[in-house]
């Protein structure tokens, strides 16, 4: 919801969204994501290699991916990682150099891990 409330209110722009529980970000990884653009894709929504899922809350979308949020939230779904189904989403592996980025920590256990 926040992600398409955005887009709405600045429909021309392209968004790198960022989760609030990812404090190991490299400027590099955000490098990477806008490296990924080239033309007919909307989005990327990078795959994690451990454990092997979407990572949509760190991931790049082209203005014109509003039109697939608007389409999950009109069948009920507010689940960014059903995004990653539409065909002008790419979905790369982020590569383990940029691992790190994509670490979720939601305790301050999380972040004494490695």
């Amino acid at each position: 919801a926040g992600i398409l409330a955005a887009m709405r209110w600045n429909p021309h722009v392209s968004f790198i969204v960022a989760a609030c529980d990812m404090p190991g970000i490299q400027e590099d990884s955000l490098g990477w994501l806008l490296g990924r653009r080239s033309p007919g894709i909307w989005g990327t929504v990078p795959l994690h290699p451990q454990p092997k899922r979407f990572e949509p809350l760190l991931a790049y979308y082209d203005y014109r991916s509003r039109v697939l949020f608007e389409k999950l939230l009109q069948k009920g779904s507010l689940r960014p990682n059903h995004i990653c189904k539409a065909d002008k989403i790419e979905t790369p592996m982020v590569p383990s150099s940029f691992a790190q980025s994509w670490r979720n920590c939601n305790t301050p256990a999380d972040l004494l891990t490695s």
